[in-house]
């Protein structure tokens, strides 16, 4: 197992990597690692080797630790990748007998492409402390404004999550380190051997705390001074780079904020001008007072210019932001919505198909039903033109039958009322008779034999 150990300058990788040390992994021989400085007086536990090896590709690719805004190395000749690869070779040869090794050099953050080729198990121990605590260390180190600490970090964070894609990265928090040094080196050793094939030691308490010193907390977050720019761009990066989903994630990185590639680059042009201040050993000291006064009126001139702009620029970007941030959060807050009812979308439209199915179904029997009820009227308008048809025959026939009883009674009736007179005439005659009759001798006679007959 090959542990890396890097981060950005300032933020523990010279603890992390004696503990790393302490823990059992081969960092070089004794003489082979950079001694303490009064900027680190604790020692860098850095081997001088891999030190040398990455300062030379940085300057191959015509840049410091404190000017890559990403792409430099990119640009590298050929001849430049084949000693480098070399180099590095040699050292992996070296390094690799010795069983688990490591190496600690916060440049491995920009370098590590061409070291990766040369390595079978690399494990990355990637340092991490708020962004703004590492520019109050290196304004206090190297005379940096505090935004320029931070745009460098974050040059650094995000080419270091392009260039350890695809390694196992382990974060090692340096102000959990501070805060509980026994429980963070557990969980940092602990980490390193599930990733890695390959076991390092947890050591003692005693020997963790005797290397994690409280002095080691020069600078905090509480010591910032008001004002100072640490944009949302920068917030999001940080919670990304300190949590061990962040490197895992399949999503790309971040590009480098326009704010901090501004900053970056006015630092490297005054980089460049400091180089052509120095008047050389052969001119007089006028002169090289005067040469000094006129490139630093230059200096000042460009400085502010680019201040200025700088400025100009940040607040467009932070007026870009907060739309930016308020559209995000309408966004969130509208994916919020859609999610929650997302189930029930589903369902309505499963309840949608399922209606669809029963319409058609209901749609095809109903219009079955409406062509057998049309057969079936044109059928019954049939037999009813055919029943019309017979009963006007048949109300014709009665009409005429009626009209021929009518003058048929009319007849009879006729008949009857000339019988009848007749009936009446004979009656009235046979009347006359009778009382004719009654009227004589004889009809007396019989008349007293009628009584007679009556009483009897």
């Amino acid at each position: 197992m090959q542990i890396f150990i890097t981060g950005m300058h300032r933020s523990g990788t010279s603890v992390v990597a004696r503990l790393i040390r302490e823990c059992g992994a081969y960092l070089g021989r004794d003489e082979d690692l950079m001694p303490s400085k009064p900027d680190n007086p604790l020692g860098f536990w850095e081997n001088l080797r891999a030190y040398d090896i990455d300062m030379a590709i940085l300057e191959a690719a015509g840049v410091a630790w404190d000017t890559v805004i990403g792409g430099e190395l990119d640009l590298l000749s050929h001849a430049d990748r084949a000693e480098a690869a070399a180099r590095i070779h040699d050292f992996v040869s070296d390094m690799s007998p010795q069983g688990v090794w490591a190496v600690k050099d916060p440049r491995l953050s920009l370098t590590f492409p061409l070291w990766r080729p040369m390595l079978t198990d690399p494990v990355v121990i990637w340092c991490v402390r708020h962004p703004i605590e590492i520019g109050v260390s290196l304004e206090g180190r190297n005379g940096f404004p505090i935004h320029l600490g931070v745009s460098i970090w974050e040059s650094y964070a995000i080419q270091a999550m392009r260039n350890f894609a695809g390694v196992p990265v382990v974060v090692a928090s340096y102000n959990d380190l501070l805060d509980d040094p026994c429980d963070e080196v557990r969980r940092l050793v602990t980490s390193v051997n599930e990733v890695g094939q390959g076991e390092i030691n947890i050591p003692d308490d005693k020997a963790v705390t005797s290397i994690v010193e409280g002095k080691l907390r020069r600078s905090s977050v509480s010591s910032i001074p008001e004002g100072q720019i640490f944009t949302a761009h920068s917030q999001r990066l940080w919670e990304r780079s300190q949590i061990a989903e962040g490197w895992d994630s399949t999503d790309p990185p971040p590009e480098l904020s326009r704010l901090s590639r501004d900053a970056i680059l006015v630092h490297r042009q005054l980089l460049g001008l400091e180089k052509n201040l120095d008047p050389g050993p052969e001119a007089g000291l006028h002169e090289a007072l005067a040469g000094f006064e006129s490139r630093s009126a230059e200096r000042t001139a460009v400085l502010d210019a680019r201040i200025v702009e700088v400025i100009d620029r940040w607040e467009s970007i932070l007026a870009a932001e907060g739309e930016l941030t308020d559209t995000k959060t309408q966004l969130a807050e509208t994916l919020g919505y859609l999610s929650a009812h997302r189930a029930e979308l589903d369902d309505v439209n499963s309840k949608y198909g399922e209606l669809q199915v029963r319409f058609s179904e209901v749609s095809e029997a109903k219009g079955r039903e409406l062509a057998q009820g049309r057969t079936e009227f044109a059928e019954l308008q049939a037999r009813f033109s055919e029943a019309s048809e017979v009963n006007g025959r048949e109300l014709a026939q009665a009409r005429t039958d009626f009209a021929e009883l009518h003058a048929r009674f009319s007849e009879l009736s006729e008949t009857s009322d000339r019988e009848l007179s007749r009936a009446h005439a004979e009656l009235a005659r046979q009347q006359s008779v009778l009382a004719d009759i009654r009227s004589s001798k004889g009809g007396r006679l019989l008349h007293w034999w009628w009584g007679l007959r009556d009483r009897g």
